[in-house]
């Protein structure tokens, strides 16, 4: 009961509390502005699904929802029972808009687990800067009450990392289930959370290998044998236990790998203790990433970077070129700073402390970035996001013991990084930092969702209606006036196909994500001179 005394919340928690509030207020604000993005439908619609006991993905946009986000669904279930004969009228878009602010609980779960691991790590006082940095970082706020599953995946790695960081320092079983608990709820949320048992794997052995404590193979054995039974538990019952052990020559698979397997002799006969549904997620995205962009079958559109696009693979590069744009400027330089001093400061306690939140964040980067073929927007880096804040409280514990003007840099950083981020307020998602100066020229650089996730479709129609003069969007080159989304601009699989504007400039933007040209004929004359 002690969570629920004032006594426990005086202080620091307190101001925690504080925190937390401010970034729903501003969180609030934001969302109510933004249009409904390309893939919440899909989402709040495969939970809807789910809370009538259908989890079946008999739909291919459906391959990676989870029902992880039915909690947006709480304000519909909410006025449903207060009104039993109540039904939408809008297709479900109010029921949408109500339920994103649901989604915000992701990201508080997120700042108390950052708080209580920098607390542990480098001291008392050592969360208050890192966690205004997440809690006002542009990504974090334009994705906190956006009914995805990229924050809410960040969310889950970070508290199972956490949870087992401390069973393996401290052996205890509360943490133990914990751990198990969080990544049952990891892999229902994104299946690519199953990378975490190598990962925990290379984490047991690397501290084995330098603590030269023997191995206890017999209580190895059965800790992951709890572990394996809670998680499959867990994935039961989020799927309600639908088609679990059927074998796999029973089921029907759409990519060559599961066919494969199903073909394979004792393992197609195995009974598999997951949900059919769940093997079925896994399979739709495998064949999803076969078959690459462009295929009426495939829900991917491409990865684009810079001039360069792939319809198959992405970019080991990506995260990187990408991040270097997206992530505030003093954000970026901390989290450097950060890198080095776990490797300089902290080298006598590296293997009992920071390994454990470091190897996790390398070990996804390079699965994002070499292991990924849905390389569709800087959203994903969510996944490993909140390791970045604690090596920001790294650096500034790192340059407290360097650097007398410490508080003074730290305090001028985080300003930077508020003003750069409120300059762009309420169009977060599009936000970039200084390193690309014209905004209006900002798709030559970043392509896809990174800036244009549809959260501005209304205020596009919008602008439309309120300028009379501006010429029908059209894929032949034509003279005019036009206003064109990114995602017009830069998809060229799209019906709306308006690629050909890009051998131009354009004359403005509107809201960091729309992009106004006026072209001329002259420049329709320019173009067919180059065809010829």
């Amino acid at each position: 009961m002690k969570y629920f005394t004032s006594t426990y919340w005086k202080g620091q928690r307190l101001l925690l509390l504080a925190f937390l509030l401010l970034h729903v207020i501003v969180s609030s604000v934001y969302i109510s502005w933004q249009s409904i993005t390309f893939d919440e439908k899909d989402y709040y619609g495969y939970s809807i699904k789910w809370l009538h006991g259908d989890v079946n993905r008999n739909d291919k946009i459906y391959d990676s929802k989870t029902p992880l986000v039915a909690i947006a669904a709480i304000p519909r279930m909410i006025k449903q029972v207060s009104d039993p004969g109540y039904k939408a009228t809008d297709n479900g878009t109010a029921d949408i808009l109500q339920g994103r602010y649901l989604m915000v609980l992701f990201t508080l779960i997120t700042a108390i687990y950052l708080f209580k691991w920098t607390r542990r790590l480098f001291g008392e006082k050592a969360w208050i800067v890192p966690l205004l940095f997440f809690l006002f970082d542009p990504l974090v706020l334009g994705f906190s009450m956006i009914i995805t599953s990229d924050l809410a995946s960040g969310t889950c790695l970070l508290a199972i990392a956490y949870h087992f960081y401390r069973f393996s320092i401290e052996k205890t079983s509360k943490h133990l289930l914990l751990f198990s608990a969080w990544l049952g709820i990891g892999v229902v949320c994104k299946a690519s959370l199953l990378y975490f048992v190598p990962c925990g794997a290379i984490l047991i052995l690397i501290q084995w290998i330098f603590s030269k404590a023997p191995f206890n193979l017999k209580q190895t054995l059965l800790h992951s044998l709890s572990c394996i039974i809670i998680v499959l538990v867990i994935i039961n019952l989020a799927y309600f236990g639908e088609g679990s052990f059927r074998t796999l020559s029973r089921s029907q698979f759409q990519s060559s790998s599961f066919q494969s397997l199903a073909r394979t002799p004792f393992v197609k006969d195995i009974p598999v203790p997951l949900p059919y549904s769940y093997v079925q997620g896994l399979d739709m995205l495998q064949f999803h990433g076969e078959i690459g962009a462009g295929h009426p079958e495939s829900t991917h559109h491409g990865t684009f970077i810079g001039n360069a696009s792939k319809e198959q693979g992405g970019f080991w590069y990506y995260y990187l070129y990408t991040g270097f744009y997206k992530i505030p400027i003093t954000t970026l330089l901390l989290i450097i700073i950060g890198v080095v001093a776990c490797f300089v400061q902290f080298r006598n306690e590296f293997l009992n402390k920071h390994i454990w939140y470091l190897i996790p964040f390398v070990f996804f980067f390079v699965i994002l970035s070499c292991f990924n073929p849905f390389q569709s927007g800087f959203r994903h880096f969510l996944l490993i996001y909140p390791f970045c804040f604690l090596l920001i409280a790294a650096a500034i514990s790192f340059m407290q013991k360097k650097i007398r003007l410490t508080r003074s840099i730290t305090i001028a950083f985080l300003g930077y990084a508020f003003i750069s981020t409120a300059l762009f307020f309420p169009w977060l998602i599009s936000y970039t930092n200084e390193f690309i100066t014209d905004k209006k020229t900002v798709f030559r650089k970043l392509k896809d969702s990174s800036i244009d996730y549809g959260q501005n479709s209304s205020q596009l129609q919008k602008f439309i209606k309120d300028n009379p003069g501006l010429s029908p969007l059209t894929n032949m080159p034509a003279p005019g006036k036009y206003i064109v989304s990114a995602f017009h601009l830069i998809n060229y699989k799209d019906r709306y196909n308006a690629s050909w504007l890009t051998k131009f400039e354009p004359v403005s933007h509107y809201q960091y994500s729309m992009f106004i040209f006026n072209i001329s004929e002259a420049d329709i004359n320019s173009i067919k001179k180059d065809q010829r």
